[in-house]
């Protein structure tokens, strides 16, 4: 049975942008943000990235705050997003990757719940708002036991919230075969949930855990981790229990049909946040050109305009934009550079993986037992990086909303960190000596993948079109990121492709989407135990922010050395809100995507 569910998930939105295809995070508190009107609508200059604040690893314990039902004192009207809808999976290992909300619209929540915080800063946890109302870190981190929360009741009568459930939705979005978008992370350090009793859960740890895990268990982590409950599960069965939407948000989902519909009641009284609306409604609407239309005639309050849109948009209908999530990375991945020899969690040898192919075919592909042919594709990745006018993208197509970028860390060049041998300059005629020197004077072909639609695409055709002024012959594949995943997770793409990563704050430890452990996709590179070992694996528990920073710098200098990718531009997500929209308050999430309905007032 579940085969056949799991392939219905897989069939969810082909709209996955290189937003969707990112998988990076980070985590810094911050003083709360008052709940206030969009801006009005004005031309809108270039942005520009916002330096990320410092971040601080979670305590080793929280303590048990008491919190009474928030209850609104007045919910009026039907608000309506677009233009995505996921499908719906209620069953943790069958939730698939959500490419339009990170809360589940609104319906599930999370185990930690992190506050709105002035955008891009991530918000500090509050445990009186957290289904989880406080937890104890084992003093050799083997463990972490937490309370939870009582008298919070599931939607559809389906009981409160017990540790049973808590340890049910953990272990099950584990199970092997899982489409769980966010189970590679923490099951990285996860080793399994067990029940004590009905109100205590613990996570136990194998291996070393990351000082992310707190944000990785949170809401401004996208989606992952949503407690639902185990007795739908026992008592319903899994295909019936994988529709029952019983989530615990302070929206109920009253109809869900994927591909056209949601639509969800605001419950009147909820333990964090009641909602300010009556109503919730998420209509599908897939091309742009409709999106657009349903925006200027007010059929939808909010929508996901691509930046390239923007502006006009905005003018036309008096509206504003809201920024949400930290700001993506979009950049070429020179996919099948996989370098690593052995997974340091197992011990097992990977090297070399099925998608390594350095041969005459995948010029940009090095083999590191190869000093000169090492050296001949790093010449090849570097030709084709200068070969992109990333100032032309930045302004053509994404109306200037989205800055030239150089690294794949996130660095920009107004910050400290900044070093100059990180930019890539547009330089043709230096792209083409580098690819004589290399070997390919006449040039070469090659397959480059791009997911459909939007800026993305468009990106990708402007890039084949750049690399053929260079001499190479392009080949553009267009396919769904859903379609094409299951080749970054088993770690054999080998072809540049489009991808993102969303940057996250510069104390993160950079290094999981380019490392050879599995759990979830990566960027079809693995870079060298060495380096891994030295700048990445010792961040993961590295107390001081000013480490973590000086090695996300260090790995930095060694993309950038052997270009491993090719960073484009810094997309800095916007949502267009149209001037019906009194207030809304979303809180900084992993990629940047609409999520806080509870908190919009309309007009």
């Amino acid at each position: 049975m579940k085969s056949s569910i799991v392939q219905l998930a897989l069939i969810v939105t082909a709209v996955a942008t290189v937003v969707g295809m990112a998988c990076g995070g980070g985590e810094q508190p911050a003083p709360a943000q008052p709940t206030a009107a969009p801006q009005a609508a004005a031309p809108a200059p270039a942005a520009q990235p916002t330096a990320a604040p410092t971040a601080m690893p979670a305590p080793t314990s929280a303590p048990a705050m008491g919190s009474a039902p928030a209850m609104a004192s007045e919910q009026s009207g039907n608000l309506v997003w677009c233009c995505v809808l996921g499908h719906p999976n209620d069953v943790p290992s069958y939730v698939p990757f959500y490419t339009a909300v990170s809360d589940h619209y609104g319906s599930k929540e999370p185990l930690l719940w992190r506050e709105r915080s002035p955008i891009p800063q991530i918000g500090a946890l509050q445990m009186d708002q957290s289904l989880a109302e406080s937890w104890e870190v084992e003093s050799d981190q083997s463990k972490i036991t937490f309370k939870i929360r009582q008298g919070v009741p599931f939607h559809k009568d389906w009981g409160d919230v017990t540790a049973a459930d808590v340890v049910w939705s953990f272990n099950n979005a584990r199970e092997e075969g899982n489409t769980n978008p966010r189970s590679g992370f923490w099951g990285e350090y996860t080793d399994r949930w067990e029940l004590i009793d009905d109100n205590t859960a613990v996570m136990h740890v194998q291996g070393q855990l990351s000082v992310r895990w707190s944000v990785e268990l949170s809401n401004q982590w996208r989606g992952t981790g949503s407690v639902q409950s185990k007795r739908a599960y026992d008592e319903l069965g899994e295909e019936e229990a994988n529709l029952t939407f019983a989530g615990t948000g302070p929206f109920e989902v009253m109809k869900w049909v994927p591909d056209e519909v949601l639509e969800a009641e605001a419950l009147p009284v909820h333990y964090r946040e009641a909602a300010k609306v009556q109503s919730f409604e998420v209509r599908v609407i897939p091309e742009t050109a409709s999106q657009i239309a349903a925006f200027e005639t007010g059929e939808v309050h909010m929508a996901p305009i691509p930046n390239q849109f923007l502006k006009d948009v905005l003018s036309d209908t008096g509206g504003s934009r809201q920024r949400v999530g930290l700001g993506n990375s979009v950049f070429v991945a020179f996919g099948g550079n996989y370098w690593a020899e052995t997974a340091r969690a197992t011990g097992e040898t990977v090297f070399p993986r099925e998608g390594f192919k350095p041969d005459d075919a995948h010029p940009w592909i090095g083999d590191p037992r190869d000093d000169a042919h090492m050296e001949r594709a790093r010449k090849v990745r570097q030709a084709m990086a200068m070969g992109i006018d990333r100032d032309l993208i930045s302004e053509a197509i994404e109306q200037g909303l989205a800055p030239p970028h150089y690294t794949f860390i996130g660095f920009t060049e107004d910050e400290p960190q900044w070093e100059d041998s990180w930019l890539i300059p547009y330089d043709p005629a230096g792209a083409i000596e580098l690819l004589a020197e290399a070997g390919y004077p006449d040039g070469f072909t090659t397959d480059f993948w791009s997911t459909p639609g939007g800026a993305t695409q468009e990106i990708a055709e402007a890039i084949a079109q750049m690399w053929g002024d260079i001499g190479l012959d392009v080949e553009l594949e267009v396919t769904a990121y859903g379609a094409r995943r299951p080749t970054l997770i088993a770690r054999n793409i080998s072809i540049p492709y489009m991808s993102g990563n969303a940057v996250g704050d510069h104390t993160d430890p950079q290094g999981r989407l380019i490392s050879p452990e599995l759990g979830g996709a990566n960027r079809g590179i693995e870079i060298p135990n060495d380096i891994l070992d030295k700048f990445y694996y010792p961040s993961l528990s590295e107390p001081s922010e000013d480490t973590r920073i000086a090695n996300n710098a260090a790995i930095q200098d060694y993309l950038s050395q052997w270009m491993l990718n090719s960073p484009l531009v810094l997309r800095l997500n916007f949502i267009a809100v149209r001037p019906e929209v009194a207030e809304w308050t979303p809180y900084t999430d992993t990629f940047g995507v609409l999520n806080s309905p509870e908190t919009v007032v309309l007009k």
